[in-house]
């Protein structure tokens, strides 16, 4: 390269300012110092580095796995079911064997014994009905539904452990069956009071004559 005020070869050319303000370039530095040039040193380039870039998605991040509310509710409905089934074939055993006459050498245990199928099967029964109120919460306490169902099996239930004790009368197997009994009695009176607290369900031709009222 030429220098572009005297013509000479400058290696390398050089950028200044000269004492009036102007700014000259292409110069040599022999030209610079002669004219009184204060040279411009050039900065080289900084290499920025480029981040990695964010890319924002508008999904939303998967959600943690877990066992669902509905899959809990459904294992403790079915193990429900299962202690409930069990606990109707204990007591049924139980009522059957009221009948049968006591062994000569019993059990310490209570082994083959009305007593221990009734209370076993009640036990159970308790049991599953603790995980149907689990799985199914306050609705189940708040259906109209499920409570006519309990007052009803209750009942029935009394009612057969009152029949067996009648026809397979047994003086030493009474306060068994009366215990029994009143604890299905109960259960049954239980399950007709929540009912009567439940607010009355309201009939289609009510609701439709209510949304008219409101119209007009």
């Amino acid at each position: 390269m030429r220098c572009a005020r005297c013509d000479r070869l400058a290696i390398p050319q050089a950028v200044g300012h000269l004492p009036n303000g102007l700014v000259v370039f292409g110069w040599c530095l022999d030209c610079l110092e002669e004219t009184g040039c204060s040279e411009i040193e050039a900065v080289g380039r900084r290499t920025t580095r480029r981040g990695n870039s964010c890319v924002l998605t508008l999904e939303p991040p998967p959600p943690p796995l877990m066992i669902a509310p509905t899959d809990r509710r459904r294992l403790l409905l079915g193990v429900a079911t299962l202690l409930g089934s069990w606990s109707i074939v204990l007591i049924a055993v139980g009522i059957w064997t009221i009948r049968q006459p006591a062994p000569p050498n019993p059990s310490p245990l209570g082994n083959g014994r009305p007593t221990l199928f009734l209370v076993g099967g009640m036990a159970t029964a308790v049991t599953a009905l603790l995980l149907l109120c689990l799985s199914q919460g306050r609705e189940l306490v708040r259906s109209r539904l499920a409570c006519w169902w309990v007052q009803s099996g209750a009942f029935l239930l009394a009612l057969a452990i009152l029949v067996a004790g009648i026809v397979y009368h047994d003086p030493r197997r009474d306060p068994f069956v009366v215990v029994a009994a009143a604890l299905a009695i109960g259960l049954s009176i239980a399950a007709h009071w929540q009912e009567r607290r439940l607010p009355a369900v309201k009939s289609r031709a009510d609701v439709i004559s209510q949304d008219w009222v409101q119209r007009h």
